[in-house]
């Protein structure tokens, strides 16, 4: 199988994407992998589905034997990984920093209870510790401009749909981008 290193970071920071070629069996398409990660190799899988979690982006998952952690992706966002897109980017990042933090995964993780709190909390105008952890570590690697850009591209783009789902992501998204833009 044919691959592609692209690398993030230096040292200890450092972290890999290895780009397949082709999608493996199941749509395995890629690993992340570095020291950062504790060890653990994630596997990048590119999912054709239309109704995969984060409004068909990228999701963050742990497979059933609670050992190996997954990124699901859908395609335009694994390839825009690898052609330097801000938001594919900044996405994968973001999806790496919950996995840094231990959100949203283990036995005590319950999927409806973080997307009321979720909600709840933007409604009051804020945005849950567990998105900003996870935006910080895409800042990390890219910057705050980098990642505020990037976060108002993916804004858009859900802005184009017009559904209760993408109204409170539009406002979360705009919670997220005003916090880095008060910091310059």
């Amino acid at each position: 199988m044919k691959y592609q290193y692209i690398p993030f970071g230096k040292g200890k920071n450092r972290i890999l994407f290895v780009h397949f070629k082709r999608a493996g069996q199941n749509q395995l398409s890629g690993m992340i992998t570095g020291k950062r990660l504790q060890g653990a190799n994630i596997a990048l899988t590119v999912c054709e589905e239309e109704n995969i979690e984060d409004y068909e982006f990228a999701c963050l998952s742990l497979l059933s034997d609670h050992r190996i952690s997954s990124i699901q992706m859908e395609r335009e966002i694994f390839y825009g990984v690898k052609q330097g897109n801000p938001m594919a980017r900044t996405i994968l990042f973001h999806e790496l920093g919950h996995y840094i933090h231990g959100d949203l995964l283990g036995d005590g993780f319950d999927q409806d209870d973080y997307q009321r709190r979720r909600e709840e909390t933007v409604k009051n105008g804020s945005v849950i510790e567990e998105e900003l952890r996870a935006d910080d570590f895409a800042v990390q690697y890219f910057g705050c401009n980098y990642v505020a850009n990037a976060l108002s591209m993916l804004k858009d783009k859900i802005q184009k749909r017009s559904d209760e789902d993408s109204e409170l992501a539009v406002k979360e998204l705009a919670l997220r981008i005003d916090r880095f833009r008060s910091q310059n």
